[in-house]
């Protein structure tokens, strides 16, 4: 996901449902901003620590619903979804995020959205504009 993601310096990334935290710390070196959304406090505090004890500074995990999450600042917005949720997911990030900006999806792909690149389960989009 990482690879696919084409990481700039610049980039803000954000994983939503980031669970212990693995993206956003590996992200971290490569960007401007790793955040990490997630809605199970303990794993959200997990995140938290290993940022400490790795010292990622620009590495930040939020407790918090993705469905209440703004993403309109967000460069790569990375995911594992299920399947039942990527239509409403998709309304959300072509609705908030800007156009260029990179969606990188696990497993589950868009309906009625082409992506600029799959290999085997990995998708990544770019928000049109």
């Amino acid at each position: 996901m990482i690879a696919f993601a084409e990481l700039k310096p610049t980039d803000i990334v954000m994983d939503l449902g980031s669970g212990d935290g693995r993206i956003v710390l590996m992200c971290a070196d490569s960007v401007q901003q790793a955040i990490g959304i997630e809605i199970n406090r303990g794993l959200c505090y997990w995140g938290k620590m290993m940022a400490v004890l790795t010292n990622k500074k620009n590495a930040v995990f939020i407790v918090q619903d993705f469905w209440e999450t703004d993403i309109s600042h967000v460069d790569v917005l990375m995911l594992f979804c299920i399947k039942s949720e990527m239509a409403g997911l998709k309304e959300k990030i072509q609705k908030e995020m800007k156009p260029g900006s990179r969606v990188v999806s696990n497993i589950f792909s868009f309906p009625n959205w082409s992506p600029k690149k799959t290999d085997k389960n990995v998708y990544l989009y770019e928000v049109p504009k």
